[in-house]
């Protein structure tokens, strides 16, 4: 296993529309402090997805483009590991950042905007 990963403790959610199951698993991941990753970037225009971020103190990472395939996807998050964990430092829960190929983070939808 990789052990920056570990470190992290990421979750790695593929469909957003989540259902109770992962609902539950995103809420038990949020308490622990857990970085949650997706390839959707909807997650930030959904209302209710927005809301269960916001209620659950989730640090949610989004690529920019969900139209790129798994290693693509995978080595994204590799070079942003440093800069989400950083992130997650200077900006508590709920968020739902950005992630872009390069591995470069930035801000998207803060607590005052979910």
């Amino acid at each position: 296993r990789d052990r920056a990963a570990e470190r992290l403790r990421i979750v790695a959610v593929d469909e957003v529309h989540l259902d109770a199951e992962a609902r539950e698993l995103l809420q038990a991941e949020a308490a622990k402090g857990s970085l949650i990753l997706t390839k959707d970037p909807s997650i930030g225009h959904n209302p209710l997805e927005k809301a269960m971020v916001k209620r659950t103190g989730a640090m949610v990472f989004a690529l920019t483009s969900a139209n790129r395939k798994g290693p693509d996807n995978a080595a994204a998050f590799v070079k942003a590991r440093h800069r989400m964990k950083q992130f997650a430092r200077k900006h508590k829960g709920p968020f739902i950042a950005k992630v872009d190929r390069n591995g470069q983070v930035r801000a998207w939808k803060m607590e005052s905007d979910l």
